[in-house]
């Protein structure tokens, strides 16, 4: 096995709280899932968001408010924020950043692997690993020269919309 590409030599495992499971992370992805959560309870209003996010933050929100009914404006409060943009905080952004993580290092986890695969609202599929796969991924992901960090109790709210 290597390596996935353009990747940090650190990917973190987060196990479900209350199940011998857990799902891959991109550090960096987890950073902004994190933050943005915390400052979308915390910020008076969009702009302070967005400044709070940072770039890398702006540039990943991008997708997801670019086409909206009307732009989003740095004065407005996050409640008319969510009017506009009818986002679930609870699941927003982590099941995408737990997404874009699984197909970014899909290359490293080979099929002989027992996950279980639950369907994200774009019809992606993100895979949990129970404690056996997970032993098995790190011994084959620290060979390729990753470093894999768990942290327990960190899985957040993912729903299986069912395969398209």
């Amino acid at each position: 096995m290597s390596a996935p590409r353009s990747l940090s030599n650190t990917i973190l495992f987060l196990w479900e709280d209350g199940f011998d499971r857990g799902v891959f992370m991109l550090p960096e992805l987890h950073s902004f899932a994190t933050t943005f959560c915390s400052c979308w309870r915390t910020s008076a209003n969009w702009g302070e968001l967005m400044n709070a996010i940072g770039p890398f933050g702006q540039r990943y929100l991008t997708p997801f408010i670019e086409n909206l009914s009307e732009p989003l404006r740095s004065s407005y409060s996050l409640a008319r924020v969510h009017e506009i943009w009818e986002v679930d905080v609870d699941e927003f952004p982590w099941t995408q950043c737990v997404e874009e993580s699984y197909t970014r290092l899909a290359p490293a986890f080979q099929d002989e692997y027992d996950a279980v695969q639950i369907w994200t609202e774009y019809g992606h599929p993100v895979s949990y690993f129970n404690i056996a796969d997970y032993l098995a991924l790190c011994t084959d992901l620290v060979g390729s020269g990753l470093t894999v960090q768990p942290l327990h109790g960190a899985v957040p709210k993912l729903h299986d919309y069912g395969r398209p």
